[in-house]
């Protein structure tokens, strides 16, 4: 959301989405898997498990690089300067008015990160933003909102977390 330009490509989104929900289903196939074994392995079963483990995730993460390296550029649309402002403001409208919509009086904690991240980026779009993130005081504050975001995810996600263990 913060790059200079908002290119969107559909086959690329498309086939990482697909292996996204790929990948996602077969972790917690594997987590099920061996969370319900009655069997405890050994210590070389165990180190096996840990090298399969990195094998595999070495070839989905070289997975997603080859498929951003061979996907065809020429699908790629830009979204010119006004244009991309309002998206990402219809996307965080969207995605708050899903949230509260769904179930009102639940508490979100990935809601303030993903504020934040939206605000860096219509902010780097702005003409005072670009000057502003392209000085070291823009990325200075950059990083602090993201620490001070994810301060706040952390404690929004105890607050949950007690308050349904509580119940």
């Amino acid at each position: 959301m913060a790059a200079p330009e908002f290119n969107f490509n559909p086959i690329l989104l498309l086939l990482k989405g697909i292996l996204s929900f790929i990948i996602v289903y077969l972790a917690f196939f594997y987590v099920h898997k061996n969370v319900y074994s009655h069997r405890t392995p050994t210590k070389i079963k165990r180190l096996l498990g840990y090298f399969y483990l990195w094998l595999i995730s070495s070839c989905v993460m070289g997975t997603f690089i080859l498929i951003d390296l061979f996907t065809p550029k020429n699908l790629d649309f830009t979204i010119p300067n006004p244009f991309d402002l309002i998206f990402i403001g219809i996307l965080m409208i969207a995605v708050l008015g899903y949230v509260f919509l769904k179930n009102p009086d639940k508490l979100y904690a990935f809601l303030p990160i993903t504020f934040i991240i939206g605000m860096v980026g219509i902010y780097s779009k702005l003409a005072f933003g670009k000057s502003l993130f392209n000085s070291t005081k823009g990325r200075c504050l950059f990083v602090v909102a993201m620490i001070v975001g994810y301060l706040v995810f952390s404690v929004l996600n105890r607050i949950i977390f007690k308050t349904q263990s509580d119940k």
